[in-house]
C-alpha cells in the first residue's frame, strides 16, 4: 500500500502470521523493518531474563526480488545476510543463473566460439564461474568490465568485434540502463547477436532471453509453501529460480541468419532444471 501501515497493525500480522511472503523490494523493505524491530526487542527481552533469545515470530519469502536488493536489504535491517538468515529470512530471487542464457546462446548459435560477457560493479566477482559455464559448452570467453563513469561505446565496441555472440549480466538497476541501448546499437552495428536477461531486452533488439516471469515466481512460491517445503531446512537461506520463461526476437533472427527451432526444442537440452 502506498499508505504505511501503522506500527502496531504491521507488528501484530508480524507475530501472529505463520508466514509472511512479501511481493518486491518495498514490500520486502516494510517487512524486514518491523521483523528486525521484533527481534531486537526479543533480544533485550532474552538478555533481561537471561533467558535464550526465543525465535522472532513468522518467516518471511520475499519474492519478486533481485539477489542485490535482498542482499541489501538484510544488511540494512540485520547487519549482514547470514544474520538475516537466521531471523527466518528466505528469498526466492527472480536472478536466473547466467549459465542458463550461455547454454541457450550455445543451442541458437552451434558454430560461434568466442562469447563476449559484460561485468558492472556488481557482478564483476562473478568472471571466474562465468569463465567455467562458457568453457563448458565449448566457447571462449572475453569480458568487459563497465563502470558508472565509464564510456559505454569506448569499452564496449573492441570487444564487439571479435566476438561472435554477447551476453550481458544484470548489474544494478542503473548500469542495465546505462549500457542497453548502446549494446544494442553496436549489436546491430557488428550483427553480433545478444543473448539478455529480460524480456524487455528482446523487445528493444536482443536476439533472445531467458528471464524469470511472474508467473515463474509464483509456480515456485506456492510449490515452496504446500509441498511440505516449508521445514526447518528451507527456512532462511536464498532459493534459486526453479523456473523461467524463454522469448525470441524473430525479426533479428531473420536479420542476423539465425534459424530458431521451437521453444520445447531449447527447454528439452537446457541443463540445470527444463521447466
Amino acid at each position: 500500500s502506498e499508505a504505511r501501515t501503522p506500527d502496531s497493525i504491521a507488528s501484530q500480522l508480524i507475530t501472529s502470521a505463520d508466514l509472511i511472503v512479501t511481493i518486491g523490494t518495498a514490500a520486502a523493505d516494510s517487512a524486514y523493518r518491523y521483523k528486525a524491530l521484533e527481534s531486537k526487542a526479543l533480544q533485550s527481552k532474552a538478555l533481561q531474563s537471561k533467558a535464550p533469545q526465543p525465535k522472532s515470530g513468522a518467516p518471511v519469502i520475499s519474492v519478486l526480488i533481485t539477489d542485490s536488493s535482498f542482499i541489501a536489504l538484510a544488511k540494512k535491517h540485520f547487519g549482514s545476510v547470514d544474520q538475516a538468515f537466521a531471523s527466518q529470512l528466505s528469498s526466492i530471487c527472480i536472478d536466473q543463473p547466467t549459465s542458463r542464457s550461455i547454454h541457450l546462446a550455445k543451442l541458437l548459435l552451434p558454430k560461434a566460439t568466442k562469447a563476449g560477457v559484460m561485468l558492472g560493479h556488481s557482478s564483476a566477482m562473478l568472471k571466474e564461474k562465468l569463465t567455467g559455464s562458457i568453457n563448458t559448452v565449448g566457447m571462449e570467453s572475453e569480458f568487459v568490465t563497465v563502470g558508472a563513469k565509464d564510456n559505454p561505446i569506448a569499452k564496449i565496441e573492441p570487444l564487439m568485434r571479435k566476438i561472435d555472440l554477447f551476453i550481458p549480466v544484470p548489474d544494478s538497476r542503473l548500469m542495465n540502463i546505462a549500457t542497453a541501448k548502446w549494446i544494442l546499437h553496436l549489436s546491430y552495428r557488428h550483427k553480433v547477436p545478444v543473448i539478455a536477461f529480460s524480456r524487455t531486452y528482446v523487445k528493444a533488439g536482443a536476439l533472445a532471453a531467458i528471464y524469470s516471469s511472474p508467473q515463474n515466481v509464483a509456480m515456485q512460491a506456492v510449490e515452496w509453501i504446500t509441498d511440505d517445503a516449508m521445514t526447518a531446512a528451507e527456512i532462511g537461506q536464498a532459493h534459486p529460480p526453479e523456473y523461467y520463461s524463454i522469448h525470441f526476437n524473430y525479426s533479428v533472427a531473420a536479420s542476423l541468419d539465425v534459424p530458431i527451432k521451437t521453444e520445447q526444442f531449447y527447454r528439452q537440452r537446457l541443463q540445470g532444471g527444463n521447466k
